[in-house]
């Protein structure tokens, strides 16, 4: 487009516009042409404009939809170079298989609520996202070596097709052949006792001669249903007792505590041979008679015990001494009346092999408790806790004199005294952590005055500390929920300054003849003690950069998880304890309750 430009004014029409004279008849003439021209020449540069305004416009247009298009390439460049960067695909199979690991659930994870169909769940959902993951899951034996059969009448997990559902379970162990296989059986009954009906067709799918079960776990509200309609011998066809054999580690759970109506025929040393770890719960209370009489397990070859239900102190006493055999155990006691041991004639026994032994006790009777004489030459770790033991000040939870006639606290390396509910003063428990004299660790949860019992562990004048092998100490005073009793915050009776602590480890952590320098030093406090875990941090700076391991942190549960009123599953290193329900949703939902 050709612009036209602004011609000088001629002259005569310049001297007719600087003149005041009266326009002769030629001038008028002259400037008339000239105006006439002027004005075309401006009404064509004005339709120029407009037509230069809309081009400008469609180029605008333009511009904002390349400006559009640009953004959206440098999203989706950025996009594909985040992709080729962070990749999971890009992972090698060795970090891919402990993504997938750390993605199993518990097998006794599903709840009734919030179960969910089989092909939603870990490990099966994981085949369906991609062809390598399917490949790397598929050659993942430990993601197939668990199995889950939920009968809740609302969940997904529950039994539709039984020849596929078999032939499922068979793929699913097929994949993998040389590990244990571990088995959830939880039945609900419908309100009905649990009968042949309930297990006839399910049964068959998973208890197989080819399918060694080493790990089972067996769970209803009427159990002792369960266990009946697994044992009855009128039963041909679809169960044989040799599938039992090969189980080493059994989970019996239950809401609701069982009757002790009958021998139940599951349980026998020729029908279970090879169990040797057992963790048992039937509801808050259990009893001797159903240990001993309902449920005949072969006590004596078990190396691994967990009872969470509380039982009465002396029929604990009782039948103690069946388990010979035993490396780890932890049992619950409850006191209801003023029980001495001591005071009856009880055959000492010899537990060669326990070396690990957790005795949680309740006490509703004022009275001291005692412990019966019995020999642990191998005992190294022992756990005490006294729930809700609020006289503690006034008189001593534990009578520790018959452990230390037969050396069992003298032999300790680890001692964990627990917890925040057990109120004490400091006499009784200095009297138990001076019998302790090879102790190595010590965990205190309970409460007290630590200040005063700290003091203690400080080297006096002549070279003399309490505990003088000691390396590592830790306080957790944090509280824990059980059963429906929740407890304060912050006892009453805990006392304990950011100098007390402090001054004890400097005084530990210097090397002095005869006695261990303390190396781990762990302080564990509810949120309102965010200023004195600042103080001590700082006051124990130096001594960190000289090698000091040192915990001090706020949390909101203690760090032993305490396995009463919470999900229990297999022993393998130790009881695997979950906090609460380990179901997502469940936690979701408890998080949403709470913030509102």
């Amino acid at each position: 487009m050709s612009l036209s430009g602004n011609e000088p004014i001629p002259g005569d029409v310049r001297r007719v516009l600087h003149s005041n004279e009266p326009l002769h008849p030629t001038e008028f003439t002259t400037l008339r042409d000239y105006l006439y021209s002027r004005q075309a020449r401006l009404d064509e540069n004005r339709a120029k404009l407009k037509e230069v305004a809309a081009q400008l416009a469609i180029l605008m247009e333009q511009e904002d939809r390349i400006t559009e298009l640009i953004a959206q390439g440098e999203d989706e460049v950025l996009a594909c170079k985040k992709r080729l960067e962070t990749s999971i695909s890009a992972l090698p199979t060795e970090i891919l298989e402990i993504v997938f690991s750390h993605s199993l659930p518990s097998t006794i994870s599903a709840c009734t609520r919030h179960a969910s169909l089989y092909h939603d769940q870990p490990p099966f959902s994981l085949v369906q996202v991609c062809s390598r993951w399917r490949h790397v899951a598929h050659h993942m034996p430990t993601l197939w070596a668990a199995f889950s059969i939920r009968s809740f009448s609302n969940s997904g997990l529950r039994i539709r097709d039984f020849p596929a559902f078999k032939r499922m379970v068979k793929m699913h162990y097929g994949r993998a052949p040389n590990l244990p296989k571990s088995l959830d059986l939880y039945l609900e009954p419908q309100a009905k006792p649990i009968g042949f009906s309930d297990l006839t067709y399910l049964a068959p799918a998973v208890f197989h001669p080819d399918i060694d079960i080493v790990n089972l776990s067996l769970g209803s509200p009427d159990l002792n249903g369960l266990l009946r309609g697994l044992g009855s011998p009128s039963s041909p066809g679809w169960w044989d007792f040799d599938n039992l054999k090969a189980v080493e580690s059994l989970v019996l759970y239950s809401e609701q505590t069982q009757g002790t109506e009958g021998m139940i025929e599951i349980f026998s040393q020729e029908r279970l041979p090879s169990l040797r770890r057992l963790c048992l719960r039937t509801g808050k209370t259990i009893t001797e008679e159903l240990l001993l009489q309902a449920y005949p397990v072969p006590w004596g070859n078990l190396t691994h015990i967990a009872i969470t239900s509380w039982i009465l102190y002396r029929e604990w006493v009782e039948y103690f001494p069946n388990f010979r055999s035993l490396f780890h155990g932890i049992f619950y006691i409850k006191q209801e009346d003023s029980y001495d041991p001591s005071a009856e004639v009880i055959p000492v026994a010899t537990f060669h092999d326990l070396a690990d032994l957790t005795l949680i006790f309740q006490n509703d009777d004022v009275a001291t408790i005692s412990f019966p004489q019995h020999k642990y030459p191998a005992l190294s770790h022992l756990r005490l806790g006294a729930y809700g033991w609020e006289r503690g000040v006034d008189t001593a939870a534990f009578n520790v004199h018959n452990l230390e006639c037969t050396n069992a606290l003298a032999n300790l390396t680890s001692l964990s005294l627990y917890h925040l509910s057990w109120e004490a003063s400091v006499s009784p428990v200095l009297s138990i952590l001076t019998a302790t004299t090879n102790l190595r660790e010590l965990t205190l949860g309970l409460s007290m005055d630590y200040d005063e019992l700290l003091a203690h562990f400080q080297v006096d004048w002549e070279g003399y500390a309490i505990l003088s092998r000691l390396e590592e100490l830790t306080i957790d005073c944090t509280p824990t929920n059980y059963g429906d009793r929740r407890l304060h915050a912050t006892a009453s009776r805990l006392s304990l300054t950011s100098n007390g602590f402090t001054s004890m480890v400097k005084d530990r952590w210097r090397p002095i003849e005869g006695i261990s320098q303390l190396k781990k030093a762990r302080l564990f406090l509810t949120e309102g003690y965010q200023t004195l875990l600042s103080v001590v941090v700082g006051n124990l700076k130096e001594e960190v950069k000289e090698g000091l391991v040192l915990v001090a942190r706020t949390t909101k549960k203690p760090q032993w998880g305490d396995p009463f009123n919470r999900t229990i599953t297999h022993w393998h290193d130790g009881l695997v304890v979950r906090e609460g329900s380990d179901c997502a949703q469940c936690e979701g939902d408890r998080g949403q309750l709470k913030a509102s």
